[in-house]
């Protein structure tokens, strides 16, 4: 195996894993109405799907974050035949393309950089951000985490 791929080879292993989705759902005891947001570039997997499907079963709403260009050009991989975006009440489309790379190296026939990450993280926070002003608007002042560096900004110590 080549040397840094294990954690990606196990984390691949896991999402394709039946079942998983519903031991993550009761561990975190989601509640009716709550929102979930699900991200899966292909969505083809066990577990975004099971999430998905399991979340609508106690009545929360699903919104995914996913490439909906790739995920319809391939099969998926669950029982159902579903994908992630086949299943959410709001899909958030990345645009990433199949392979999550965008960069042509020569010498490679692979493209190398992927941008899923990326991409997401920037949807997640636009996100974070509208939530933040639709609470304001509404008179409700949501908890904010500060970064422990800001100057004045205190930090509790824990002892181990």
């Amino acid at each position: 195996m080549p040397p840094g791929t294990n954690g990606a080879l196990k984390t691949s292993s896991i999402e394709r894993l039946p079942g998983y989705a519903k031991v993550l759902l009761d561990y975190y005891g989601l509640q009716k109405d709550e929102a979930i947001i699900v991200i899966s570039n292909s969505g083809i997997n066990a577990v975004p799907v099971e999430i998905a499907m399991g979340a609508k079963e106690r009545g929360l709403k699903v919104i995914a974050i996913t490439s909906c260009g790739f995920s319809s050009s391939i099969p998926s991989r669950h029982i159902s035949g579903k994908r992630l975006f086949e299943l959410a009440d709001v899909v958030i489309d990345n645009y990433v393309p199949p392979g999550d790379a965008l960069v042509e190296v020569k010498g490679m026939v692979q493209k190398v950089g992927p941008i899923s990450t990326i991409i997401d993280s920037a949807i997640l926070h636009s996100i974070s951000l509208c939530v933040v002003e639709k609470l304001l608007e509404k008179g409700v002042e949501p908890p904010v985490y500060m970064s422990a560096t800001y100057p004045g900004r205190r930090v509790q110590q824990r002892t181990l």
